[in-house]
Order: structure tokens, then sequence, then C-alpha cells
């Protein structure tokens, strides 16, 4: 199932060529791994290491730039399965809480379907990688008139719900890698995407260890100059009373404040 996810990204991204940007652009396309490259790690080359979220394509024709039509010749043929192309990013937001060994994570992001014209519809579909012994505890998702939350259900009815669900619909792609789609959304249109998660702190040698998947791909980087990719990352630490918390090293820059309360 993993590898069927990375193929479809991989088959998004040859698409996403077709998308004109004008003279603005900032980046280049994507670059595509040698035939090497995809033979030697062609399972794991485009799982997500981040939030991440997809335009699903079942119809080539319609993937195009929506403010800047190419108006190029038309694509014959579905793709079967559907391709993934990576949306792009226009802002994040990670915060986290830790409590003793456990972390609270909530990522709060905007993504926009710049890949399909605006006047055809495509499901998105979120995936959310999670850190050691990830536990999803609910995803958020607004879009202009629509509005989408999930729920916590008891066992009983999961195993009810599992004899009607779609595959497609959402689900573990893989034991941290959590997905779920939203139906039918507009091109052009962008996605406000609430996503949260427990996970755990690993120890080892007297010290904790935080590793939440939070790195992004080139690719997701919006490409027109004046847009900016913004991202954000709080983290705070509740240790208990009377101990005291060092910060030994980080990925990211962050500035460290000390709150201590009696």
């Amino acid at each position: 199932m993993a590898e069927d996810f990375a193929r479809a990204v991989e088959d998004g991204l040859k698409l996403a060529k077709r998308i004109y940007f004008g003279n603005d652009r900032a980046v280049a396309a994507p670059r595509l791994a040698s035939p090497m490259e995809r033979a030697a790690s062609a399972a794991h080359a485009h799982l997500p290491t981040a939030p991440m979220v997809y335009a699903v394509i079942h119809e080539p024709g319609i993937v195009d730039n929506p403010d800047l039509p190419s108006y190029q010749p038309h694509v014959h043929g579905r793709c079967y399965p559907p391709a993934l192309i990576p949306l792009q990013l226009n802002a994040i937001e990670l915060d986290v809480d830790c409590y003793l060994d456990t972390a609270l994570v909530t990522v709060t992001g905007s993504w926009r379907v710049h890949c399909v014209m605006g006047s055809k519809r495509c499901d998105c579909r979120i995936a959310i990688p999670m850190g050691e012994q990830g536990s999803i505890l609910g995803v958020e998702v607004e879009i202009p008139r629509k509005s989408y939350t999930t729920q916590l259900i008891t066992a009983e009815d999961g195993h009810e719900l599992e004899k009607t669900a779609q595959p497609q619909s959402g689900g573990f792609l893989k034991p941290n890698i959590f997905t779920i789609t939203i139906p039918q959304v507009d091109g052009g249109t962008n996605l406000s995407i609430k996503m949260s998660w427990s996970q755990k702190l690993t120890y080892n040698e007297g010290e904790f260890f935080l590793d939440i998947p939070f790195h992004f791909p080139e690719y997701v980087t919006p490409a027109v100059k004046k847009i900016s990719k913004k991202e954000k990352i709080y983290l705070s630490v509740n240790a208990g009373t009377g101990t005291e918390v060092l910060c030994k090293g980080c990925s990211h820059p962050l500035k460290v404040w000390f709150h201590i309360s009696f």
C-alpha cells in the first residue's frame, strides 16, 4: 500500500510539469529521481515526511494553473490508480505540549489546490506522519462554504463502519501515517486544516528525545515569487514541579522561554 502511494505521488509530480506559472516562477520544476535512485528507494521516496495534502487526479486533462490557464493539448484517458499531486503549502504552524513522556501535537496549515482548473474539482487527500507510538486525535478542515471534522467512536461502531467504508476514504497507510480524503474541492481553493495527535518521547541515557516528522519537500514551496511559505514552531515542556529542564539541541532554531509556576 505504501509503495502504491509513493508511485502515485511520482506520477503526480510528472503531471505537475504541465502547470504553467508564467515568468514569475521562483523555483524550478521538481527534479525526478534517476532510474537507479527509483530502484533503490521506490517504496519510500515520496512517502510524507511532514503533514501533506495531495490533489487526487483521475483525469489528467484537469491539471492546470487555475489562475493562468496554459491551454495545453487535451490529455486523453484516465489515471488508474489516480495520481497524487502535492499541493502548494502557504503556511504551517506546529504547536507541541509535552507532559512527562507524552507529546500532544497540533498542526495548523493552509494549502492551495494550485494544480487543477478553476472550473474543475478533485478530491484532496491529507497524509499525517506521526512520531513514536503516534495516535491520531482529530482532523478539522475548512473550505469555502464547507467544513469537515473527524469524530472519535467506540470500537463497536468502528467494526460496523469497516463494513461500508471505502478504502480510499481514509485509514493508516503505515502504522505511523494516517490519511483521510476530502471530497470534491474546487481548483484554486485554499484549505485550512487543523490536525492533532499524541506521541511518545523516547528516552535514552537520561535524556528525552522528541521526533516529529516536519521536513517538507521543496516542491510544496509556492512557485510564485510574491507568495512565501511561512513556518512557525511552538514547543512547551511541563516536567512537573521542582524539575530542571535543559534543551541540549534541536533541528530547528527556537527561542527558549521559561515559565515557572508554584
